[in-house]
């Protein structure tokens, strides 16, 4: 009995060490869980959801503490007690879970409606060991076997506070099986360090103070400031399938060999005015004679098929989905909000400098939140944000970053950085800034008129053209309309040259040329309503392609929808008018 009491003391302490360590990691996540069990159609404890994270850091916490305190022998009855009292009420917990689960399964396959909500993971080890809650249940069982003869043990007074060499045996027993469990399940090595780090520290402050609750004070310490270095940053080891280096668009996929859900189908025929059931994996069964009824209620599953990590994100507007458009960006980043209301403020003000430079760098900068519309335009008035929010599933923005707001950098899908809003500044952009003139209006007077004098290097009129506007650009940092209106290309030679202007080793590579002479264009017809540039800003948008086409094309509905009729007969016997998506919008309006 001796040995295995000793061996129940290494294997739930270091079980508790482990499990706590991880919730430590990441305790807002742990804290969304304990607002699932608060809910009204679960628990019914919502008055305890405002306490939901200040719980979370307090029980992920106690774990560790109890766990060193098992290892080392402290407060053995104290120690024994509060380990049996929580796995009995963990044991009811993940009971009531798993039973809610299963009648919820019944009821549905009956084909009746089920009114309460089923926590479908019992969080004991966070994202980092999915469990189903009757997979729980069975693990808590098992460590009651060993939590109950500790409890007995220690009011027999059989376990007692280590020797030094106990302390050394334990403890290495204790990163034996941590160590496994990491080969096992996590593979999070620094778990491994954790440990040591509080097993020498709880050793020497015993062996120097001879005082048990300094030792295990010692151990609150330490994991009380690991747990708070991870809320106030982000999670050290991030388990959720939004991690650095994860792809989104891939996370979504549902490979062509993947395991498919296997199902039972119950099938209810008449022969012999006698009803009779025939099972079947979902193909309709033959019956000779006999007259279809119905199905026996809904489809059984008996096994799961393959699930995506990724299954319910989206970038949204209220009309169209946006996804495979975002994430195909080279640039992209996110800033998530999963409430915009419950955003923290000191978060909200450091945004608009990191953003702006984002933006300057060439990135494209969106915001996802679930919050609606008066919010969104609320929060960018007050702190002045030159970006868009989308709509996006409060649940998957918890997910992706713990941090409200949070930051995250993407290239193609794939999540290059992501950010707590405390680290902004640490965050570093690549690429070089791109100069844009509506950021230089107060630097006018400082410009002086351009002198052209390298124009007669340039050949065609249309290469000309490009060098005085060129010149403007970086001189006055505005373009007369005789000269923005001639940057228009009439072929795609021409635009070729006028495209060149992004390149890294063009002279405006550097500077917005390209896109703010661009959207001038435009803004000449659709805030303007200036007629010299009508036809010129359909010819432009006729070169509607890559990286810039979404605004050419927003621009040419609004001008198309302003006046179909003055858009058809532009268009007449144009050449551009056969070019999408110039022929696109002849074809809606019937202009031919």
């Amino acid at each position: 009995m001796k040995y295995f009491i000793n061996f129940s003391r290494i294997a739930v302490g270091s079980l508790f060490i482990i499990s706590g360590l991880i919730k430590c990691n990441d305790s807002i996540g742990f804290s969304y869980k304990l607002n699932d069990y608060f809910a009204q159609d679960v628990l019914n404890l919502e008055f305890l959801i405002p306490y939901s994270l200040i719980l979370a850091v307090m029980i992920c916490v106690v774990e560790i503490v109890l766990g060193v305190a098992l290892i080392f022998g402290f407060k053995p009855k104290l120690t024994s007690s509060l380990v049996l009292l929580m796995m009995l009420f963990f044991t009811w917990l993940t009971w009531y879970t798993s039973s809610c689960i299963s009648e919820r399964d019944v009821v549905t396959q009956m084909g009746e409606e089920f009114n309460r909500n089923c926590v479908e993971d019992c969080g004991c080890f966070g994202d980092a060991l999915k469990l189903k809650p009757i997979e729980s249940f069975y693990k808590d069982l098992v460590l009651l076997l060993f939590a109950i003869p500790l409890f007995i043990a220690s009011f027999k007074k059989s376990i007692k506070e280590n020797t030094k060499k106990e302390d050394w045996i334990y403890c290495g027993f204790s990163m034996v099986l941590l160590l496994l469990f990491n080969l096992i399940f996590t593979k999070w090595w620094f778990s491994l360090l954790f440990a040591l780090v509080l097993f020498v520290v709880v050793y020497l402050v015993k062996n120097k103070m001879k005082n048990q609750w300094l030792s295990l004070l010692a151990a609150y310490m330490i994991s009380l400031g690991f747990t708070w270095y991870c809320l106030e940053n982000l999670p050290v080891k991030d388990f959720r399938p939004y991690k650095i280096g994860a792809n989104i668009t891939e996370g979504m996929i549902i490979p062509e060999n993947a395991a498919k859900p296997v199902m039972e189908y119950t099938w209810i025929f008449k022969v012999d005015g006698e009803e009779k059931k025939i099972t079947t994996d979902g193909s309709f069964p033959s019956v000779e004679g006999g007259e279809y009824v119905g199905l026996d209620g809904n489809p059984k599953i008996i096994e799961e098929g393959y699930t995506p990590p990724i299954q319910d994100f989206s970038i949204e507007t209220v009309d169209e989905n946006l996804t495979s458009y975002f994430l195909q960006k080279e640039k992209l980043v996110f800033i998530t909000m999963y409430n915009i209301a419950t955003s923290e403020a000191e978060g909200l003000a450091k945004l608009k400098s990191f953003t702006d430079e984002a933006i300057k760098k060439g990135y494209t900068v969106i915001g996802l939140t679930s919050s609606g519309e008066d919010a969104k335009q609320k929060v960018k008035q007050d702190y002045n944000l030159n970006f868009d929010f989308y709509l996006c599933d409060e649940k998957v923005i918890k997910t992706i970053v713990r941090s409200n707001p949070g930051i995250v950098i993407l290239e193609k899908g794939t999540i290059m950085n992501k950010a707590h809003w405390n680290d902004i500044e640490d965050i570093e952009l690549e690429g070089e800034e791109i100069v844009s003139i509506n950021e230089n209006t107060s630097k006018l007077e400082e410009k002086k008129e351009p002198t052209f004098d390298d124009l007669a290097l340039y050949d065609t009129a249309y290469e000309k053209n490009m060098y005085m506007a060129s010149e403007y650009y970086l001189n006055t940092l505005k373009i007369p309309d005789s000269i923005l209106v001639k940057l228009v290309p009439k072929d795609h030679d021409e635009f070729h040259l006028f495209y060149m202007t992004t390149g890294p080793d063009h002279k405006l590579g550097k500077t917005a040329f390209f896109y703010d002479t661009t959207q001038w264009i435009f803004e000449k017809v659709v805030s303007e309503q200036d007629d010299n540039f009508y036809i010129p800003s359909i010819q432009l948008a006729s070169f509607a392609d890559g990286e810039y086409a979404e605004g050419f094309i927003e621009n040419l509905d609004i001008i198309a929808k302003a006046d179909t009729d003055k858009f058809c007969k532009s268009i007449k016997g144009k050449e551009f008018a056969q070019k999408n998506p110039i022929k696109y919008y002849s074809v809606e309006y019937n202009c031919e």
